[in-house]
């Protein structure tokens, strides 16, 4: 885990279009405000923090339910690098030399709601004020509860799997993090298990949004070709 976060910090600027030195483990990003305004921080208020309510999930950072997790560029980019190493988001091969990445010591041919979650939660420990990954599951700086945003954006993904608009964004995601595999073995149907885990309001509202007559605009922002 902590060789995956390092690095992470090693490539957040460029993925994040903010200065590189923001993301060392030691740099004050609580005093940095554009830091904390994308995931929605505020300072004594951790607790509280609600992965729905972070505008990095969101197109152009503006909050709105019925674009929840549109902004899938940012968070594939985060999975490649867990899956790929840090230099597959900078070319069209992925990478070259070295171990085989663990996209293919697993035999991943497609996102799964756990490994979203699993880019989400690191995305936004990435920006948060905290040091070092919680063991406990909570942040040590930021009480951000980390074990929870897992849990809230799995719950989501696993829940909405079969939904057309989540599963044009887990296409999406596919066509950029596995361009490699071929798109007729790609695992966009991956059965995916209810957990049986109470929903919190803000899910229901968010989940709710998705269904809503006024949700078919269009939300291209982030699309790619397929390639």
């Amino acid at each position: 885990r902590s060789s995956y976060i390092y690095t992470l910090r090693s490539v957040a600027g460029s993925i994040l279009d903010m200065p590189s030195p923001n993301f060392a483990a030691s740099f004050d990003r609580a005093a940095v405000q554009q830091m904390t305004d994308v995931i929605g921080w505020v300072a004594g208020k951790g607790k509280e923090f609600n992965i729905l309510n972070a505008p990095i999930i969101y197109p152009n950072l503006k909050v709105n339910a019925k674009k929840v997790f549109r902004n899938w560029l940012v968070i594939a980019k985060f999975i490649k690098v867990a899956i790929g190493g840090k230099m597959s988001i900078y070319s069209k091969s992925g990478r070259s030399g070295g171990p085989n990445p663990y996209s293919k010591l697993w035999k991943l041919k497609g996102c799964t709601p756990g490994l979203i979650a699993c880019g989400v939660t690191a995305l936004i420990f990435i920006l948060s004020p905290d040091q070092q990954f919680p063991g406990s599951g909570i942040g040590t700086m930021s009480s951000i509860p980390y074990s929870t945003v897992f849990r809230t954006v799995k719950r989501f993904f696993v829940t909405q799997w079969n939904h057309a608009r989540v599963q044009d964004i887990v296409k999406n995601m596919n066509n950029y993090i596995f361009e490699d595999v071929d798109k007729t073995s790609r695992d966009i149907s991956h059965n995916v298990d209810d957990t049986g885990e109470d929903l919190s309001d803000s899910l229901d509202r968010v989940m709710a949004c998705l269904d809503d007559d006024d949700s078919s605009e269009s939300d291209d922002e982030n699309r790619i070709a397929a390639p």
